[in-house]
């Protein structure tokens, strides 16, 4: 009797084991990882915020979760050699080539993808001018010139312009049929201020009606002065 539960007890066993064997097998044939190189097509294209590698790496985890359906890790699901990363330039494309790493339980060890990286033009901001005098007689973008009993009035305007462009310079242009009255000398930087310019007008008689001045800067939108002189400003 003893020998027949013996037997009975192992049979038992083995069955037992058998059982967690081909649950553990069912298991393993249920677990299965991504194929990086079925990405295709314009999911190739990627627009990263910035140029840079991390920036790049961002948008292709992204663009992987988005395609495959896996959250993937930088160093353990996938790595990016050190030539596998080109910057893009304002003339070419850059790319970004993933590999998928050995030990990786959402990706199939050694598909790559490689991607195309658009060129993210760095933020651009707009020059502003403003017209100011040392007598702050400039008000509203308008002044009134101080005319002597004898000769020329003139006022010396400051244009200050913020977010200035390298090696760019106001222009002064008086309205037409206007010149007779009031003329604009030549524009000239301010000695050590980053963005200021200067310019003198100069009244030949007294104006009544305010003749405009335009200052125009690249990029900036235009500025327009209106000008009068007259005998009681000198006052």
């Amino acid at each position: 009797m003893k020998k027949l539960l013996s037997l009975l007890g192992a049979m038992g066993l083995v069955a037992t084991s058998g059982s967690v064997a081909v649950a553990c097998n069912k298991g393993d044939k249920n677990t299965t990882t991504k194929d990086l190189s079925t990405i295709k097509g314009d999911d190739l294209k990627l627009t990263p915020e910035t140029n840079t590698k991390e920036a790049a790496v961002t948008a292709a985890v992204a663009k992987i979760k988005a395609k495959l359906s896996v959250d993937v890790v930088l160093d353990t699901d996938f790595t990016v050699g050190e030539k596998d990363f080109t910057e893009a330039t304002s003339k070419a494309a850059g790319s970004l080539k993933i590999t998928a790493k050995s030990g990786s339980k959402v990706l199939t060890e050694g598909k790559t993808v490689t991607f195309s990286l658009a060129f993210k033009a760095e933020g651009t901001t707009k020059p502003v001018m403003a017209l100011s005098d040392k007598d702050s007689k400039i008000k509203n973008n308008a002044v009134e010139i101080a005319m002597p009993q004898s000769g020329n009035g003139t006022i010396e305007v400051i244009i200050t312009v913020t977010n200035p462009v390298a090696e760019k310079v106001v222009t002064v242009s008086v309205a037409e049929q206007s010149e007779d009255k009031l003329s604009a000398g030549e524009v000239s930087a301010v000695p050590d201020q980053s963005g200021q310019f200067k310019v003198t007008l100069t009244s030949k008689d007294k104006i009544s009606e305010a003749v405009n001045v335009t200052f125009n800067y690249e990029g900036a939108d235009a500025v327009v002065l209106a000008v009068t002189a007259s005998e009681r400003a000198s006052q």
